[in-house]
């Protein structure tokens, strides 16, 4: 496939990054702190509060809240998207 050759193309540095990027595992604990994780989940919600159209949201909330909700599948989004919390929204 197209993916494949272009990954394999890729250093060995490059492609751990982009499978560290796609699973969203941070590639550096260092920065990310305990401080930093607290306040991009409550900056997460306020940017998910301020979206203009949440039906996916809405409907995955009524499905099983605790899912949504949970920290960890929130903190996925933040990883994959850098902590741009505005992006993970």
């Amino acid at each position: 496939s197209l993916i494949a050759s272009q990954m394999a193309k890729l250093s060995v540095a490059d492609r751990e990054k982009a499978y560290m990027d796609v699973h969203g595992i941070p590639l550096d604990d260092d920065q990310e702190t305990p401080e930093l994780i607290q306040e991009c989940l409550m900056l997460l919600q306020n940017e998910i509060d301020l979206l203009p159209d949440k039906k996916a949201y809405v409907i995955a909330t009524r499905l099983d809240p605790r899912y949504v909700q949970d920290r960890d599948f929130r903190l996925a989004f933040l990883r994959c998207e850098k902590f741009d919390c505005q992006k993970a929204a």
